[in-house]
This record gives C-alpha cells, structure tokens and sequence, in this order.
C-alpha cells in the first residue's frame, strides 16, 4: 500500500464517518431541551466536514507509518482494522477530547457526542486501511 492511497483511504473514511455520526446529532437534538451549542450553518458544516477529513488522513497516515501495526500477524483484517482503530482513537484522539472536557464547562451530552464521533471516525479509518491492505496486490 502506498502511502497516497493510505492517506486517501483514510480522509475519504474520515468522510464516511461525519455521514454515519450526522443521524446521531439529528437524534440529540430533537430530544434536547432547546439548548443547542453547535449552530448549524454553511461554515460550521463545511469546517465539520473537512475536520473528520483531516482526521481520517491523519490517521491514515499514521497507519501507513505503523505498516499497519505489522505486529499483529495471523488475524483477519478486520481484528487488525478494529485494533488500529482503537489504538489511533486512544492516542491520537481522547486525549485533546478529554482533556477539552475537563477545561470547558458543558453538557455531558456534548463530550459523549465527541467522543463518540473520535471511536466512529477512528474504526472506520482502521477498518477500511486495513481492507485496502489486505487486498492489495
């Protein structure tokens, strides 16, 4: 896998995963109280977009540098995917996520909602690198 497609991969999977969180917020909102914090408009969704984008390729990077956690041998791709995932989730992405929680007053609902859009973006990276490993030629 070259490091082009890793990076390619990874921003369109970063896509993917904004379009599968998008009927979370949908839900959340309708059972909100009227407190909504993220005003929906044309830049926010734009810069939304091209957040989970960049984190995708990001991660798609970092899974091209690992070599897709070569170590781990002997499983489907994916277990690898789901490990890859989870570790660039725990690394890269619940650090600033949590530690933003505790600086900045605000709903739990808030911090659920990002934390849980870090693991989706990150299993979808994971996931689909690691598909395009293993079918790689």
């Amino acid at each position: 896998m070259e490091i082009q497609s890793a990076i390619a991969i990874g921003a369109a999977s970063g896509l993917a995963a904004s379009l599968i969180i998008r009927p979370l917020w949908s839900t959340l909102i309708a059972r909100g109280n009227g407190e909504l914090w993220r005003v929906s408009n044309t830049l926010t969704e734009t810069l939304y977009i091209a957040a989970h984008a960049l984190a995708g390729a990001a991660q798609g990077l970092v899974f091209w540098l690992s070599w897709g956690l070569a170590a781990i041998v002997a499983v489907p791709w994916w277990q690898r995917g789901l490990s890859v995932g989870l570790v660039n989730a725990a690394l890269l992405v619940l650090p600033p996520t949590l530690i933003t929680a505790s600086l900045v007053r605000g709903s739990r609902t808030v911090y659920l909602v990002l934390i849980t859009e870090a693991l989706v973006t990150s299993l979808c990276v994971g996931l689909a690198c690691s598909w395009a490993w293993a079918h790689s030629p």
